[in-house]
């Protein structure tokens, strides 16, 4: 049961967003982060550190369907991993970033 709540919470994410891309990846101060709607939806970026604080957060508000760039900014960010969570409607794509200046 599980398992299959899991594989629809991912089908539902996939019918909104498809990939997820960030780049380069570790990073030193500025990435992209590209992104493909496939409807328009709000969106919005959290990052997190890996006790889980929030350390920056970003409403990109209501986006049209199509493919989206957003450049991240972690010049005040200190070296380390951070987890950059993009919210599309109600679903959440996490990713793995690297800092290191």
């Amino acid at each position: 049961l599980h398992l299959s709540i899991r594989r629809q919470r991912q089908m539902c994410i996939r019918d909104r967003v498809n990939g997820v891309n960030v780049y380069p990846n570790p990073m030193t101060d500025l990435a992209s982060v590209d992104f493909n709607l496939s409807t328009n939806n709000n969106v919005s970026i959290v990052i997190v550190n890996t006790v889980g604080q929030l350390v920056k957060t970003e409403n990109l508000g209501n986006m049209s369907a199509g493919i989206h760039t957003y450049l991240m900014d972690a010049s005040s960010l200190s070296n380390g991993l951070y987890f950059l969570n993009i919210t599309v409607g109600n679903s959440t794509i996490t990713k793995k970033v690297a800092i290191n200046k």
